[in-house]
């Protein structure tokens, strides 16, 4: 594995869970973009740019108290880093729910030009055209 883009991934996770916008927006390019069109719940969309990752960081986070990545591995592809993971999400209501999905991350010169969500790692190995 690349170093350089896992760390990326990894700091970038980080922010997320630490709640952290300001680290978690400078990862990104400028022009990059966060595709949660693959997503069953009410975020469902493709965000670009600051203003609309900004857009959707501030509506995810004022649904949920807390949400938490869990990271059960890391592929590299390239420029992609696949993320299966397990969200630990907990509501304003108190109410407790996980949900496994995979992140795949495209990582160009230190900085995340996308972000797209798919519902599990073979979905997104499918949409790279990689296989374990």
């Amino acid at each position: 594995m690349s170093g350089e883009n896992v760390d990326v991934v990894r700091r970038s996770l980080a922010a997320w869970n630490g709640c952290d916008l300001s680290t978690w927006s400078a990862l990104f390019h400028p022009a990059g973009k966060l595709d949660w069109s693959r997503a069953r719940g009410p975020f469902r969309g493709v965000y670009r740019g600051p203003s609309g990752r900004k857009a959707f960081w501030e509506v995810f986070w004022s649904t949920f108290e807390d949400v938490q990545i869990e990271i059960h591995g890391l592929t590299e592809a390239g420029s992609e880093v696949v993320v299966a993971n397990t969200a630990h999400i907990r509501g304003r209501e108190g109410i407790a729910v996980m949900s496994k999905t995979a992140l795949v991350y495209t990582v160009e010169n230190r900085q995340i030009t996308c972000l797209r969500m798919f519902q599990g790692r073979d979905e997104a190995f499918e949409a790279l055209g990689i296989s374990e």
